[in-house]
């Protein structure tokens, strides 16, 4: 069952290629089939790459899907300045095993984030910590020339026992630890399909939070006397 898409593109030898989180049997259990059978508990899930040659006639079968990433994953991003062009780096949520119970399945939880890269399969992972979810991520450019990738990742990272959450802000240059955490003091839900928009997309246009008058009280600092 593929789910998200990170991507599509066609290819220099005319075919079409997709890659997309992929389970093996049905991820939405809360839509279940006729017969009423849910899946299986140890189903696993991967990144896959599907391959479509437009040229074959119809009713042909398409080839298996190349695995690129063999691990529980979920909302693929890219750098969107490459859309529907052959990107090099993907984002994603995964589960990592090493920092979990030692199972692999995607109903595990995701509890990290992935950078990889298509060319030279190097992966990258962010742990968010025990106990914690993470959600769809976004990808920041660093600059509108900056090469592909080179930026920032946000997301919201649920934290199951304390029960709130946190927003990261993570270095794709120091992809491993966050720079920023903006603490929640309250518990928020599925943070997914969110984007990016520069300010200067957004010139003329209302803003979503409500804009307080300044208000001088003295003008003075907090350590000079009022007299």
């Amino acid at each position: 069952m593929p789910i998200h898409t990170a991507g599509a593109w066609e290819g220099k030898d005319g075919k079409l290629y997709m890659e997309s989180s992929r389970v093996h049997d049905n991820a939405f259990s809360f839509f279940p089939p006729d017969d009423g059978r849910m899946p299986n508990p140890d189903t696993k899930g991967n990144f896959s790459r599907l391959e479509f040659d437009l040229s074959q006639p119809s009713g042909s079968k398409i080839q298996d899907p190349l695995v690129v990433l063999d691990i529980p994953c979920e909302f693929p991003r890219i750098d969107e300045r490459f859309m529907t062009k052959e990107y090099e780096w993907v984002f994603l949520d995964v589960f990592i095993p090493e920092q979990g119970d030692g199972k692999s399945n995607i109903f595990q939880g995701l509890n990290g984030l992935a950078m990889h890269n298509n060319k030279t399969s190097e992966t990258r992972y962010f742990y968010a910590g025990q106990d914690s979810h993470v959600q769809e991520p976004i990808f920041i450019p660093r600059s509108t020339d900056s090469k592909e990738g080179d930026g920032w990742v946000m997301a919201m990272i649920e934290r199951r026992i304390a029960n709130r959450c946190d927003l990261v802000v993570i270095d794709t240059r120091d992809f491993e630890k966050a720079i920023a955490i903006v603490g929640l003091p309250f518990h928020i839900k599925a943070q997914i399909h969110g984007n990016w928009v520069e300010a200067t997309e957004t010139r003329g246009t209302k803003s979503l939070v409500r804009e307080m008058e300044t208000i001088e009280i003295s003008g003075k600092g907090a350590l000079e006397p009022m007299a």
